[in-house]
């Protein structure tokens, strides 16, 4: 874009009339300020999802230990209960 401009200013008489070379300017320079803020948001949302993945590895065992927990409860539930039937056949 920038390259373009600096062309058109250097050739203006190959610009089409329709088009400012102002308006350009002002827009290239809005797009340059734009990304110029866009670049600290983007360092902070890398540094963010670094710590939530850091976060959810250190999560991740004690979740999975309860989620074992809870299996092994249901299963003994289970088991109690199929004992529980089979004394009463008998």
């Amino acid at each position: 874009m920038k390259e373009a401009l600096i062309k058109a200013k250097l050739q203006p008489e190959a610009i089409p009339g329709r088009i400012s070379i102002r308006d350009l300017e002002q827009k290239v320079e809005l797009i340059e300020r734009i990304e110029e803020a866009l670049r600290p948001l983007e360092v902070m949302r890398e540094k963010l999802a670094q710590a939530a993945l850091l976060t959810a590895s250190e999560v991740y065992v004690p979740c999975l230990s309860i989620h074992n927990a809870l299996k092994l409860k249901e299963i003994k539930e289970a088991s109690d209960k199929l004992t529980e039937i089979e004394t009463l056949k008998d």
